[in-house]
């Protein structure tokens, strides 16, 4: 198994969890890497780091920004 099609998985698998309702918290750390943590809302202890690529980290973060606008006061504006 190549280390791409590992980290295609596991990009797929955040998404899946995202979904699924689990809370996440995005961080870059001391060496610039962008990591993204779930945390499940039914079992607390358990967490899961991923680390991603900088696009990766954009996209989700403009999917997940997209999502949050929509019925904001913003779109209610009468241009």
């Amino acid at each position: 198994m190549s280390p791409e099609l590992d980290h295609a998985e596991q990009v797929a698998w955040v998404w899946r969890r995202i979904v699924a309702g689990d809370r996440i918290r995005m961080f870059c750390d001391y060496y610039g890497g962008h990591w993204i943590e779930l945390t499940p809302r039914w079992q607390f202890w358990r967490k899961r780091r991923v680390r991603l690529t900088p696009t990766e980290m954009f996209e989700i973060r403009t999917v997940l920004s997209e999502n949050r606008r929509i019925g904001s006061r913003r779109d209610n504006v009468i241009a």
